[in-house]
């Protein structure tokens, strides 16, 4: 057994490079065998961005090297991996969801936008991705972009994620009414944990420890619930109906 992070294991990945230069998973490994060493990040970069080089549908290794830009604090170079993998490998959800969390928790980038659109012209069922888009260019403050990128949608596509971005356009713009209305859609169309997160994360900044411990233990059916008594409770003026 080969300790990773241990010399003996970088001197027979480097054996395997003086046979093939090009040998696309000993570069991958050598990567890994410097990521677990203290202050060698710079080095794993080098050696993830040398894996890609001589294989560029190595979906692992764009991830790998993803990860270790974003601790480089290389953002706009991390998404772009995350763009790589995933356009590699389409049904890795996982893959997926990494490279959307990365470019809306940077802001979103042109070369994430790109990789959405080329993906929308290829797909047969592209009504996640007009969502994901829009989503994403509202973060970037397209606000117009965003409203376009949804009405692309079939009205009867309805999902927690869908109905928030719409929300959150309306009361960009100043559409208070149509604003809560849309929440509340986004609030009755969820239909697993991972809706009932995507709200929570949006009131993240509101929530106090007893709320977020019973958000946890709830089922699906009661989320709904949750957030309906979260906002009530801050309601300044019960009297009024726009909370």
């Amino acid at each position: 057994t080969i300790e990773p992070g241990s010399r003996k294991a970088q001197k027979q990945f480097e054996a395997a490079l003086r046979k093939n230069r090009k040998f696309a998973l000993a570069h991958f490994w050598l990567g890994q065998n410097y990521e677990n060493q203290e202050n060698r990040l710079i080095n794993a970069r080098e050696y993830y961005q040398k894996a890609v080089y001589f294989d560029t549908a190595f979906v692992d290794a764009w991830m790998k090297l993803a990860l270790v830009q974003e601790e480089l604090d290389q953002v706009n170079e991390a998404v772009k991996a995350y763009c790589k993998a995933y356009y590699n490998n389409q049904e890795n959800q996982f893959v997926y969801r990494s490279f959307l969390d990365a470019a809306l928790k940077f802001h979103g980038t042109k070369e994430a936008r790109k990789t959405l659109e080329k993906l929308i012209k290829e797909q047969k069922e592209n009504s996640q991705t007009w969502v994901d888009l829009a989503g994403m260019n509202f973060h970037l403050d397209d606000f117009a972009e965003a409203q376009s990128n949804l009405d692309k949608t079939p009205s009867t596509y309805i999902t927690s994620q869908k109905m928030l971005v719409q929300a959150k356009i309306y009361f960009a713009t100043k559409d208070t009414v149509n604003a809560q209305g849309t929440y509340w859609k986004a609030v009755s169309a969820i239909k697993d944990f991972a809706d009932g997160q995507l709200l929570l994360r949006d009131i993240a900044y509101l929530l106090n420890q007893k709320e977020y411990e019973d958000f946890r233990s709830l089922s699906i059916q009661e989320m709904p619930v949750f957030f309906h008594r979260f906002w009530k409770a801050r309601d300044p003026n019960k009297a009024s109906r726009i909370n």
